[in-house]
């Protein structure tokens, strides 16, 4: 039969470790290596990080952009209030890498916002940035999905670190600055 590649032979075809490079698969979040899924682009070695940010605190939105924006390794999609303007944003560009408040006023909260993001769009990696370091918060974002969790009093330098490593596929752990 003539057709579009099974799951299961683009899968196998994954399993060579030149599939990232050739363009036919893609790291997953953990370091896996998983197949493109039909219409969907390979990111180029060298292609910017495409990064977008859910925030409620504008002055918090205006420096994560200002952070990102000035580096030319990242490109900055936007910083949105709500999780409806969030899932309309990253439906018109997808990120590679959400930056994810877990307080976010009494209407949403981070946690289900991050299963939502994961749920419809599978490819893109939520970075947890928060004030909350107590475990059970830790825990609950990446049951929903969260790929890395870091304080909001982190330094410039560790958000950038960690949006590296996330983009990277490689899980980012609590960073936490010395006090």
């Amino acid at each position: 039969m003539v057709g579009p590649k099974s799951m299961s032979s683009r899968l196998i075809g994954c399993l060579e470790s030149s599939a990232v490079s050739r363009g036919s698969c893609r790291l997953g979040p953990f370091g896996n290596r998983t197949p493109l899924l039909p219409g969907e682009k390979p990111i180029e070695s060298g292609s910017p990080v495409r990064v977008a940010l859910l925030e409620d605190y504008p002055p918090l939105r205006d420096s994560i952009q200002q952070l990102v924006s000035a580096h030319a390794r990242y490109r900055w999609l936007g910083g949105w209030g709500t999780l409806p303007k969030l899932l309309h944003g990253l439906a018109a560009e997808p990120a590679d890498v959400v930056l994810m408040d877990l307080q976010l006023g009494a209407a949403m909260d981070g946690i289900g916002a991050t299963a939502e993001v994961r749920r419809r769009f599978p490819r893109t990696a939520v970075l947890v940035l928060t004030l909350f370091d107590q475990p059970e918060f830790v825990f609950k974002a990446l049951r929903a999905g969260a790929v890395g969790y870091m304080l909001k009093s982190s330094t410039p330098s560790e958000i950038l670190a960690a949006i590296e490593e996330v983009a990277g596929a490689r899980f980012a752990g609590p960073v936490r600055r010395s006090r």
